[in-house]
């Protein structure tokens, strides 16, 4: 029932494990290891990488799960050799690599959902950042989310053959704040390993 009212809100996304989740979780890991522990690039690079690929196989390797475990390694391999990454080259690669092994998933409404995600974020959402010169973070964020919505809202149409027209008020209050969503959870697990005598 609660994943039924998830759904018609057009918020069911959030429950499923994607590559949201394992780029927040990867880009932690990394920046956990290199600006507290000080870790070298490659040791980061080498521990964030086994770690998200482990998570994907575990979580059984989606197609937004595998295409943010290849864009993460290239940002990582990126930092290694002092260079920049592009999210619209990494996608790019990822897609290559994933339909060099499964090519029919070019037909699947995960892999066109995914990928039309990081199209948006890397096309007209930049270009609204960069065009109204947003400084703001959680303006930023918005911007994000107003622009994957309407990018990915043609693709629900067709596979799903409804639009919910709160769901897109709905997912820019909550796309902004699944970083700290995750974030808080993953304290919540390591926290309850804690344990205090009563």
């Amino acid at each position: 029932e609660l994943y039924d009212l998830y759904e018609e809100n057009g918020i069911a996304h959030l429950l499923a494990i994607s590559g949201l989740h394992v780029g927040i979780l990867g880009l932690s890991i990394y920046r956990i290891l290199r600006e507290r522990l000080k870790l070298s690039y490659v040791a980061c690079a080498l521990i964030s990488s086994v770690f998200i690929s482990a998570y994907s196989i575990l979580s059984g390797n989606s197609v937004s799960t595998v295409r943010a475990v290849i864009m993460l390694i290239i940002i990582f391999a990126a930092g290694i050799l002092g260079r920049k990454s592009d999210i619209m080259n990494s996608a790019g690669i990822a897609a290559f690599c994933i339909l060099c092994i499964h090519p029919y998933e070019l037909f699947n409404c995960g892999f066109m959902l995914s990928f039309s995600a990081v199209i948006a974020i890397g096309g007209p959402a930049r270009l609204i950042i960069k065009e109204l010169g947003i400084k703001n973070s959680l303006l930023q964020a918005l911007a994000v989310s107003f622009s994957v919505q309407l990018t990915t809202l043609p693709i629900t149409a067709y596979f799903f053959f409804e639009i919910s027209l709160y769901g897109l008020l709905l997912n820019l209050i909550v796309l902004p704040l699944m970083t700290y969503v995750v974030l808080s959870g993953i304290a919540a697990v390591l926290l309850s390993y804690i344990y205090v005598p009563s």
